[in-house]
């Protein structure tokens, strides 16, 4: 039996066929007894066309497809290198038979960049795919300038170079000629070096400056060497750095003779944890009673002088002290020691004070130096702090030194005598911390009027000699979104309380002026009780509500007027109307750093100065976080209203918008963009 074919249908006799049938028979000699049929699809004709309606980030790519009577798929192949197609557009089918044309729109490109394009069918048959064009898309209307490659220098430093006379609380502080970026000022690159080694401290930055700040006081009469390294990087895309390392010295002053108040052999009670009080309407808030380690001892009868051939007697001005910026006063007296009737004499490391059951770093020698010629008395001061730190040696001077704390901590104040024979005496100093509590001086405020706070808390009294004044320690809120810092003055020196007003106004809220509020808001204060007895810091609060009009106080006694905490209202010369950007929009390549000007005008676009600006930024995809950084969540205007924050690309692309706020003004928007690679 044999097949034969008898008869083909062809179409057309082309490359790429349309349809076609072959007719078989089967011949077994003389006749043909049977047949068969069979049939194939045809490829599809695909022609690449122009692209058009071109954009700096899309295009409508153009072709033609024929897809002689079987069901096609059709689309657009791109990228952005000759033959090498990473993009595909969205698809259309076709079935009819004859030329039909196809248009498809793509998206997401980069600007100013040459992409390669062809069109491509798909049947039963197979592919086919048109010849290769080419568009470029449209430039922006305004490029980013490229990096100006600058160089980085320290202008200035605090102390400056060769300063002698050096306060031993002071921070070292540089300003560079260019802004700095704050992640890469640390105490590594910024350190500070005496004649004991490196100080501990932190490093804090702010535009273009950057302050070192020790964690305790510097020695005295010590000579420091300052020096900031080359891994300090400026806030620009070339992440700029010195030359090389910049150093200055400087020197502290030396140690003071402090004149000692006379001393009282009764030891201050021991301190006793107190609850905060309850404020009541228009009743000044009761104090929590402050240990003596706070305040000023209580005078008492001079001890009578000793008589020579008799051993000396030591005093201590209390027995219980504060962990941190606590003062103990040291007194002997003992006329035996007086050995120079024409000037004051000193006692060379006649004090000792040594730590027990924990580690200071070491004992605390001090001199005991005498309060007048001939008076037998000699003075020292102890203070309280986190290092052993300052005091007397073989080759250094001084009756002033800081021991080192702890929570429950005590301490032996041993004084060596030698005359007439040797002895010695010693006293036990104990340490304990305090809790801090914050009230308002009334239950109830109208708007229009200063709501007064009263902040106990001993460790805060940092100075003993003088009036402390606390910024950035408490602050007074009507929600998470509207609140402001309270000044905080010390009531007097040496006290731990502290006083502060803010203005309650319609207007809008201004740190350490005014808390903008309404009737039936409640304003809340609060703040940071670092050292504490419960060991770990805790929030302390109080609240106050806002009436619109003043309540019938119950009958009290009349506060004593805070002249000093409470200004007198006045208007603002130019108050905040408006806030504008020097760009409102950025496209950044990545890791690259622009600045940004924010300027915050008045009317009459007078220049606001000290308005706190804002920032808010949201990025378009929530997977792309990281994608831009800025160097600051907030900033003051200066004398021009203006306040300037660097904006910085990360390792990302995408878009991200930023929003600058002041007050209750709406804020201003910049919409940044980070894309691969320049034009990209």
């Amino acid at each position: 039996m044999k097949w034969k074919i008898v008869t083909v249908l062809i179409v057309s006799m082309v490359t790429s066929f349309v349809c076609g049938r072959v007719l078989f028979a089967q011949y077994t000699g003389g006749s043909y007894d049977g047949y068969a049929m069979g049939s194939f699809s045809w490829l599809p004709t695909v022609t690449t066309g122009s692209a058009t309606n071109v954009t700096t980030s899309s295009a409508t790519l153009n072709g033609t497809v024929n897809a002689h009577g079987t069901s096609t798929t059709a689309l657009f192949q791109y990228g952005a290198s000759s033959g090498v197609y990473t993009g595909t557009s969205s698809t259309t089918s076709i079935s009819t038979d004859g030329t039909s044309t196809v248009s498809i729109g793509i998206s997401s490109l980069s600007a100013t960049t040459l992409y390669y394009y062809r069109i491509a069918a798909n049947n039963s048959a197979g592919t086919s795919t048109g010849s290769q064009a080419s568009f470029t898309t449209a430039t922006p209307s305004s490029e980013p300038p490229p990096p100006t490659m600058v160089t980085l220098t320290v202008t200035s430093a605090s102390p400056s170079s060769g300063a002698t006379g050096v306060g031993t609380s002071t921070a070292v502080s540089a300003t560079f000629s260019l802004y700095m970026n704050g992640s890469t000022l640390t105490a590594d690159t910024f350190k500070l070096q005496g004649n004991g080694g490196a100080v501990t401290g932190s490093v804090t930055t702010n535009g273009a400056t950057a302050t070192f700040t020790p964690a305790s006081s510097l020695a005295y009469n010590t000579t420091y060497t300052a020096t900031i390294t080359t891994g300090a990087q400026a806030a620009n895309y070339a992440g700029t750095t010195l030359d090389s390392n910049y150093s200055w010295t400087f020197t502290t002053e030396n140690a003071p003779v402090v004149p000692m108040p006379t001393p009282t052999a009764t030891p201050s009670p021991t301190p006793t944890p107190v609850s905060s009080p309850t404020p009541a309407p228009s009743v000044a808030p009761t104090k929590k009673t402050t240990p003596s380690a706070t305040s000023t001892p209580t005078p008492t009868p001079t001890p009578a002088p000793t008589v020579p051939g008799v051993s000396g007697e030591l005093y201590l001005s209390k027995t219980m002290a504060y962990l941190s910026g606590d003062t103990v006063a040291v007194t002997v007296v003992d006329a035996d020691r007086d050995a120079n009737a024409a000037s004051e004499d000193t006692l060379t490391t006649a004090i000792k004070v040594t730590a027990l059951g924990y580690y200071a770093g070491g004992d605390l020698a001090l001199d005991m130096k005498e309060n007048g010629v001939n008076s037998g008395t000699f003075l020292a001061t102890i203070k309280t702090g986190t290092t052993t730190t300052g005091g007397a040696s073989s080759g250094t001077r001084s009756n002033i030194g800081v021991i080192k704390t702890v929570q429950g901590g005590t301490a032996t104040v041993v004084y060596t005598d030698t005359a007439p024979d040797a002895s010695t005496i010693t006293k036990t100093l104990s340490f304990s911390s305090s809790d801090a509590t914050l009230v308002f001086d009334a239950e109830f405020c109208t708007v229009g009027s200063y709501a007064v706070v009263t902040h106990v808390d001993a460790e805060e009294n940092e100075d003993a000699t003088k009036v402390d004044t606390l910024l950035n320690h408490a602050v007074i809120e009507t929600s998470s979104h509207n609140r402001a810092w309270v000044k905080l003055e010390e009531a007097g020196a040496d006290t731990g309380t502290f006083k502060g007003s803010i203005l309650v106004s319609n207007a809008a809220t201004v740190d350490y002026e005014s808390i903008q509020a309404s009737g039936g808001d409640t304003l809340t204060a609060g703040c940071t009780d670092e050292i504490n007895t419960s060991g770990a810091p805790r929030q302390v609060t109080a609240v106050s509500r806002v009436v619109s009009l003043e309540p019938t106080p119950t009958p009290a006694a009349t506060p004593t007027p805070i002249s000093s905490l409470l200004p007198t209202p006045s208007l603002a010369e130019c108050t905040a109307g408006k806030i504008t950007l020097s760009s409102y929009k950025l496209k950044l390549i990545k890791k690259q750093s622009v600045e940004v000007v924010v300027t915050v005008m008045g009317e009459g676009d007078c220049p606001v100065e000290g308005a706190k600006v804002r920032v808010l930024f949201l990025v378009t995809n929530p997977n792309d976080s990281g994608l831009i950084s800025v160097s600051r969540r907030s900033a003051v205007t200066d004398a021009n209203g203006q306040a300037v924050f660097a904006i910085k690309a990360g390792n990302k692309t995408g878009k991200a918008d930023i929003t600058f706020k002041t007050g209750s003004l709406k804020g201003a928007r910049l919409v940044v963009k980070v894309v691969g690679k320049k034009g990209k």
